[in-house]
């Protein structure tokens, strides 16, 4: 069999079945073939209209387009993701500071990325 074969054929499937650098994303980290389920909902977490008053925990939620078959990233699950990482850290409330396209998505392991940034808080 030829080496080159055996060499590339592993290459490209660890390059297809990898998943996002990290873990705040709306896909899975590590090695995964399949499609990622949604993110969607409010995870018991509500969006507030003003800034905590002081204090507050920096948070991030990405939506990535890692695979050539996913969805292309959107605002809703970039928010959602944020919703989720505000629970996942303790906090009730979030503050969304922005959401916009991720420069850095290829660092990510992402094609493409929106990235939304919030501060989260407990009412």
């Amino acid at each position: 069999m030829n080496i080159k074969l055996i060499t590339i054929v592993p290459a490209l499937a660890l390059l297809v079945a990898c998943g996002s650098t990290v873990s705040n994303t709306d896909k899975p980290t590590g090695l995964y073939f399949a499609g990622a389920t949604d993110i969607a909902g409010d995870f018991g977490v509500e969006v507030s209209k003003t800034a905590p008053a002081n204090g507050g925990f920096a948070v991030s939620g990405i939506s990535c387009k890692n695979k050539l078959w996913d969805r292309a990233p959107s605002n809703s699950s970039a928010i959602s993701t944020l919703k989720r990482e505000t629970k996942n850290a303790g906090y009730n409330q979030v503050y969304i500071i922005s959401v916009k396209p991720d420069p850095n998505a290829l660092i990510k392991n992402c094609w493409k990325a929106i990235i939304a940034n919030g501060i989260a808080f407990n009412d």
